[in-house]
């Protein structure tokens, strides 16, 4: 309760986990990069960056250029990979919506990081996979029910509990049936107002973080 306190106080500044900076960097990398450039000066430019961040690396002083190359390549296919999924599409595009719940307006609202005409595109990075995560995610819903659309792909970065990315995973969360987004973004506000109110935290929700929204 105290710490939820201090968040919706806004007590707590926020600061990215490593694992989490290192995810902000890789999706600055790919997405500042794949609509300016094409696919073979996009890999030259991928290539560059990250055979410069292996010759760096300390925690690689040891290892083979053969064990250098092997895993250069492996970064580059998972570039390679993001690049394809994420190419043409909009990015940092701003949605939002009203809903009402529990007798009660809210306004959902959120940046999706790749948007194509008919699919919303999220990028993901972990360091180890795990596809209940995304599919557990309130964050699709509010994106689909936002926007209309009902195609959304999770584009994960997997790093499987090492410093550079592993491989490509895409967790595909569309739906064929709007109200079933609306359904569960109800559920989720029913749950988190409910919290609010048993620990008397309603109030200072409403006043203090939702203050100017």
């Amino acid at each position: 309760k105290d710490d939820f306190y201090a968040k919706v106080r806004r007590q707590d500044k926020f600061e990215p986990a490593p694992e989490a900076q290192r995810g902000i960097e890789f999706e600055r990398i790919i997405c500042d990069n794949c609509n300016v450039l094409e696919e073979e000066a996009f890999m030259l430019k991928m290539r560059d960056i990250y055979a410069e961040k292996i010759k760096s690396d300390p925690d690689l002083e040891y290892t083979s250029i053969e064990g250098k190359e092997a895993l250069l390549t492996r970064i580059l296919n998972v570039c390679n990979a993001m690049y394809h999924q994420c190419k043409g599409g909009q990015q940092q595009v701003k949605v939002g919506k009203d809903i009402e719940a529990c007798g009660e307006q809210f306004y959902l609202f959120g940046y999706i990081d790749v948007l194509h005409p008919t699919t919303i595109l999220d990028i993901k990075t972990c360091t180890k996979y795990k596809e209940s995560k995304y599919r557990d995610s309130i964050q699709h819903s509010i994106y689909q029910y936002c926007t209309g659309l009902m195609d959304f792909k999770y584009i994960v970065a997997n790093y499987d509990s090492g410093t550079y990315p592993f491989d490509m995973r895409v967790v595909d969360t569309s739906i064929s049936d709007m109200a079933d987004a609306e359904r569960r973004i109800k559920g989720r506000i029913t749950n988190l107002v409910h919290y609010l109110k048993d620990n008397n935290l309603w109030d200072d929700y409403v006043n203090i973080f939702s203050r100017g929204k």
